[in-house]
C-alpha cells in the first residue's frame, strides 16, 4: 500500500467552460485548463512519484506537464474515469446546463440499477469501479499521483470513509456529500497512511474561493 496517495482532479474542460461536447471520453481542456496543469507540475515538490491518469482526454492532458517534469510514463487505468451518467447519444453537442435537467432527473430516481442509455452506467457499476481502482493501489508503495474526475475522487472518499453504496438510501447519501463537497479544476485531496489509517489532506485556500452555488468548473454530473 502507498504511503501517500494525490487525487488531481483533471484542469478545466469544455464542458465545464459552458460549452457544448460530445464524446465525454474526448472532450478537451481549454488554455486555462492547459495553464492549471503546468501550473500544478510547476509546484509539484521534487521527490519520486509513480503516476496513475484516467483514459479521458482531459485527465491525460492534465497529467502530461508532471509526466513531462518527472520524465517518465503514466499508468492509465481503464477504470478510471469520470461516472457516464447520461447515454452519450442524448447528450451529443449539449452543454453542461442544457443537460442539467436530465441530471437531475437521474439522481431523483435513485435507483442504483437504473441505466440511462447504450453507453451509460449505473451508479452500482461507478461505484464498483472506484473499489476496484482503490483496491489495485495495494499493489503500489512510495507516492501514486492520481489524475482523474471530480465524482470519482468524491465516490473515493465516501469510500474510504466506510460508507455504504450498495443501495438507494446510500445512493442519495453520497449524492448530498458529493454536492457538498466541491473540487476545483486541478485541485488536489491528498491521503496519507498514519498507523493502519489514513490522514486526508485538502487544498483548503482553493476550495475556499469556490462559490457556495453549484458553477461548470466545480458542478458534477
Amino acid at each position: 500500500m502507498p504511503d501517500e496517495v494525490w487525487l488531481v482532479r483533471h484542469g478545466q474542460s469544455a464542458a465545464n467552460a459552458g460549452l457544448p461536447t460530445d464524446d465525454p471520453g474526448a472532450i478537451p481542456l481549454t488554455a486555462q485548463g492547459v495553464a492549471q496543469a503546468q501550473a500544478f507540475a510547476d509546484a509539484l515538490p521534487a521527490g519520486e512519484y509513480a503516476v496513475w491518469t484516467s483514459t479521458y482526454v482531459r485527465a491525460r492532458d492534465t497529467a502530461a506537464p508532471t509526466l513531462a517534469r518527472l520524465d517518465r510514463a503514466a499508468r492509465e487505468h481503464p477504470l478510471l474515469h469520470e461516472f457516464v451518467t447520461l447515454c452519450p447519444a442524448r447528450c451529443a453537442g449539449t452543454t453542461y446546463r442544457a443537460r442539467m435537467p436530465w441530471v437531475d432527473a437521474y439522481w431523483m430516481r435513485g435507483d442504483p440499477d437504473f441505466r440511462d442509455g447504450p453507453g451509460a452506467e449505473t451508479f452500482r457499476e461507478f461505484a464498483t469501479r472506484v473499489r476496484d481502482v482503490r483496491r489495485d493501489l495495494h499493489d503500489q508503495a512510495g507516492t501514486t499521483l492520481v489524475f482523474g474526475h471530480g465524482m470519482f475522487f468524491a465516490q473515493w472518499i465516501w469510500q474510504a470513509l466506510g460508507f455504504p453504496w450498495e443501495d438507494r438510501a446510500a445512493m442519495a447519501a453520497f449524492r448530498r456529500f458529493q454536492l457538498g463537497l466541491p473540487m476545483p479544476n486541478a485541485g488536489m485531496y491528498r491521503f496519507s497512511r498514519h498507523g493502519a489509517g489514513w490522514q486526508l489532506q485538502v487544498d483548503a485556500a482553493r476550495l475556499r474561493q469556490v462559490a457556495p452555488e453549484p458553477r461548470p468548473e466545480v458542478a458534477i454530473q
